[in-house]
C-alpha cells in the first residue's frame, strides 16, 4: 500500500509473475486517476446536497479541483511518488485547472502545459520502467 519495494526478493518476483499478480504490486497512473474520479465523484454529490444559489458554479468547479488535486496528491505520496505516479498527478492538475477556467485553454496547450512539467520534473523519465516505450519487458 506504501509502495516500498524494498523487501522483495527476486523469487517473491517470479512468484507474482507466474501466478500473474504482479499488476497488483504496481502503483501505476491508471490508479491515481480512480482515486481523482472518485474523490472528485464524492465531491460532487456531497455539494448538490447544498441549497441551490449558496455557491457559485466557478466557486463549486473551484471547489471540487481542490478536493481532487489534495486526493491525488495524499495518494501519490502515499504511493511512493513514483514516475508514473508523478506524471499521472501532473496530468490529473493539469486538467483540473483546464476546467475551473472554464474551458478559456485550448485542450492542447493543457496537454502541451502537462508534457513540459513532465519533462522538466525528471527530463529522463519517458526512459524509465512503466513510461510505455523503450521499457524493457
Amino acid at each position: 500500500m506504501m509502495g516500498y519495494r524494498g523487501h522483495m526478493q527476486p523469487e517473491h518476483w517470479d512468484v507474482l509473475k507466474a501466478t500473474g499478480t504482479i499488476h497488483l504490486v504496481a502503483i501505476s497512473g491508471l490508479h491515481l486517476g480512480l482515486i481523482a474520479a472518485g474523490a472528485g465523484f464524492l465531491c460532487r454529490r456531497l455539494l448538490l446536497c447544498l441549497p441551490e444559489r449558496r455557491v457559485s458554479p466557478a466557486a463549486l468547479r473551484m471547489l471540487v479541483f481542490l478536493v481532487v488535486a489534495s486526493a491525488s496528491i495524499g495518494y501519490a505520496l502515499v504511493a511512493g511518488f513514483s514516475v508514473p505516479t508523478r506524471r499521472a498527478l501532473i496530468m490529473v492538475i493539469i486538467a483540473g485547472w483546464v476546467l475551473v477556467g472554464a474551458r478559456q485553454t485550448g485542450v492542447f496547450t493543457g496537454l502541451l502545459t502537462a508534457l513540459a512539467l513532465v519533462l522538466l520534473s525528471d527530463s529522463f523519465s519517458p526512459w524509465t520502467r512503466g513510461s510505455g516505450f523503450l521499457s524493457a519487458p
